[in-house]
Order: structure tokens, then sequence, then C-alpha cells
């Protein structure tokens, strides 16, 4: 009777962990500071409530390095379930075969989950006498280029980087652009990192800026400058999720993917995070909490107009070529010299594309 009193407890006790015992479903992401952190917990907290049965463990990426974290988990087999790239880092992983197909609110091909947007606006200070007429951004990576390309598409590169391959589009008009931009450099131009470029501008010394939403509502007691957001062709910039397809928790990895990147939880976060952007879902241009004031309706309205990089995992590769050759051109001492920089590029990333 010991005995059988014994196994019952011990098959009760087993009982009660199966239906207890939670799917642990590993989150990797890059939204990092506080305020980032807080919003997606609070996210994250909803969610597991909602499902008793499933636990988010999440790992904090950084962008210096986030990316060859993922692939270095990638290659030990060591990958999280679900995993958040930029747009402009996602060809790169998709293109090894690394994730599972899925049904997403807003796809990004049949492997991503595009869960918000953002965009380089130009941005200007109303009053004031300015030090600097324009901030050029250099000297950082990933951000050269997105502040740079909408003033060569706006002094006639419009071709530029928006098609397959790149080098196609390195013409006269691309050198040309180049020393349009030059002539802004010499011309009382602040050449700094984005960070500077951006406290420079909320401090009036710079009169014309291509900054994100980050900047929208930035005032403070000792940045009082009124600026407008001119809508201007831009580059979209966005953050994608994923689903690793070795990932021993797939459904489950897949549902938390398409609740986030849903409307609702997507405008939570970006309503509690301005500086993430705007929700990649179309019905944002419908909702006026996004756009109440004038900044924010000039940012609507950009990144409405606003376009996606061209989809490669070579682009990587080809934009510190690019970006090298925006900040030579800056300081070039001709248009000929500009022309001599746009070629050899060329030849640089002629030999990536053909491989």
């Amino acid at each position: 009777m010991k005995w059988l009193t014994i196994i019952a407890l011990f098959a009760l006790i087993v009982s009660c962990e199966n239906t207890t015992k939670k799917n642990v479903v590993t989150f990797w992401h890059f939204w990092s500071e506080p305020a980032q952190r807080s919003a997606l917990q609070s996210l994250i907290s909803q969610y597991e409530a909602q499902h008793p049965d499933v636990s988010i463990k999440l790992t904090e990426l950084a962008w210096s390095d986030g990316q060859s974290k993922l692939q270095l988990a990638f290659n030990a087999g060591n990958q999280p379930d679900i995993v958040h790239i930029g747009m402009d880092w996602f060809a790169e992983f998709e293109s090894a075969n690394l994730f599972a197909p899925i049904d997403a609110p807003v796809p990004y091909g049949p492997y991503g989950a595009l869960w918000v947007v953002n965009t380089r606006a130009l941005l200007q200070v109303d009053t004031g006498m300015p030090t600097y007429a324009w901030g050029l951004c250099a000297n950082d990576a990933h951000n050269v280029i997105k502040r740079t390309l909408p003033l060569l598409w706006k002094y006639g590169a419009s071709d530029f980087y928006t098609r397959l391959p790149i080098s196609h589009s390195m013409d006269s008009t691309l050198v040309q652009a180049l020393w349009s931009v030059r002539g802004l450099a010499s011309d009382h131009a602040l050449l700094e990192q984005g960070r500077q470029l951006d406290q420079a501008f909320m401090q009036g010394k710079v009169a014309n800026l291509y900054s994100g939403a980050w900047m929208l509502g930035q005032s403070t007691p000792t940045n009082r400058i009124s600026f407008s957001v001119v809508p201007t062709r831009s580059v979209l910039n966005g953050d994608v999720l994923a689903v690793s397809k070795s990932s021993a928790r797939l459904e489950k990895a897949a549902d938390l993917v398409k609740w986030l990147t849903a409307y609702p939880q997507a405008r939570e976060f970006c309503v509690a995070v301005p500086d993430a952007g705007i929700p990649a879902d179309p019905k944002v241009f419908d909702d006026t909490t996004f756009a109440r004031t004038e900044q924010q309706r000039g940012f609507l309205q950009t990144i409405h107009g606003a376009k996606p990089l061209p989809r490669s995992p070579l682009l990587l590769r080809i934009e510190p070529i690019v970006e090298s050759l925006i900040e030579r051109s800056y300081r070039a001492e001709n248009i000929e010299q500009v022309k001599q920089y746009v070629q050899t590029a060329r030849v640089e990333i002629q030999s990536i594309e053909s491989k």
C-alpha cells in the first residue's frame, strides 16, 4: 500500500510538471535603450499573459556588433528562434537559407515580417542664424549613405543605388551630383557623425540636416529651436522579424512574430518609442496619432514616398565602398578628381558584382 501511495504521488508530480512546462522562445533584438527595452518588455509580458504555455527569453544586441554575433550564432548552430534584423541586413541572412517561411501581417518577402519603418527626412531650422548651412554625415558606417543619398538624388543622380547592379548607375550624373554635394561641404557645412550632427542641429548650429524620427519632439530647455520637416525623396529603412528555420518551436515563434508585427502591437510600440519610426502597416497613414504636429505630418509624408534600397546580399560589401566615395568627394579639389574617385569605386563594385 505504501508503494502504491508513493507511485501515485510521483505520477501526480509529473502530471503537474507537464501541465506547467513552458515553451521557451528565444528572441534576439536590438532595442537596447531604456525606453525601447521597457516598451518591448511590456508587449512581451502581454503576450505571455495571453499564452501561459510560452516564455520569451530576450537577448539584447548592439548595432555595432550585432550582425556579426548573429552570423556567429547561426554558424555555430546556437541561433535564436526569432531574430530582429534591419532591412539592409536581411538579404544576406535570407540568401543563406536560414529562415522559415512566415505568413506575416506585412510581409517582407516570404521569410520576413516587416515591423516598423523609418526614414531620413530633411529638417530645416525655422529661425535664428545657424553656424553651418548643412550637416553632412562622415565617418559613420551605415549612416553616410542613408543621409547623403537623398542629396545625390536631388542633384541629378536619381537612379544611383536604386537598382541592381549598382555599378550601372555610377555614371556622369553621379559625378555631377557628388560635385554638387562637394559644393555644400565647402560652403559652411559641418562634417560629422550622425549623433554629433543631430546634437548640433538641436542646438541651432546647423540649418539643414537629414535625420530620423528620433528628432521629433526633441526640444528641451537647452534646445529650444523651431524646425520644419520638408518632404523630399528619401530612403525607407525598416526592422524585420524572422524565425530561424531550425527552431524547435517554429509555430510558437511564428505566432509571436505575427502578434508583435500586427498593427495594434506595432502601434503601441511606436507610440511608446517615437524614435522607432512608425508601424510598417499602411493603416498608419490613416492614424491621426502619428500626424498631430506639422513635424509629424512632414515626416509621415516623407516616409510615405520613401523607397527601400535594392535587396541584395552583396549590398553590405558594396556600401562601405560607396560611403568612402562620398567622404572622399567631400574634399575633392575639382570635378575631375571626383570623376576619378567614381571610376575607382565602380571597378571595385563591379568586381564584387561579377562574383
